[in-house]
């Protein structure tokens, strides 16, 4: 079966060799992949052109870069200017908000004694004969 793949393919069947090394196959020359083709020139006016749309698509975006980091540095500064107008105020709210009187101290109350337990069974009381 491998044999007629052989014939099919166009490979050569190895030769029989005494020695014990591997049989070398050989590929049919369809078998091998093309070379890739050569790059083709450029010729100096494309390439002179390709340099100046890559300058210009450079400088488009460089100005889009300095025009948002314009914009980020005024967003920062108007975002200072009125945390400077916040902590004014919350200044202006602290120093017009009363301070408190110091707090008196709550009167010292003294101790109930606690009595100890007793050892004997409590004693009902004895009430007068009934008349």
């Amino acid at each position: 079966m491998i044999a007629s793949w052989v014939q099919q393919l166009g490979w050569t069947k190895p030769p029989v060799v005494e020695s014990k090394a591997a049989p070398v196959i050989q590929t049919a020359p369809e078998m091998v992949a093309p070379k890739a083709p050569a790059a083709p020139s450029l010729n100096p006016q494309q390439v002179q052109q390709i340099e100046t749309n890559i300058a210009a698509v450079v400088e488009r975006h460089l100005a889009d870069v300095r025009a948002t980091v314009e914009q980020l540095a005024a967003s920062q500064d108007q975002m200072m200017r009125e945390i400077t107008k916040l902590q004014a105020a919350n200044q202006e709210i602290l120093e017009k908000i009363p301070t408190p009187p110091p707090k008196r101290p709550a009167p010292a109350r003294k101790p109930t004694p606690i009595a100890p337990p007793s050892s004997r069974a409590p004693i009902s009381p004895r009430l007068p004969p009934h008349p």
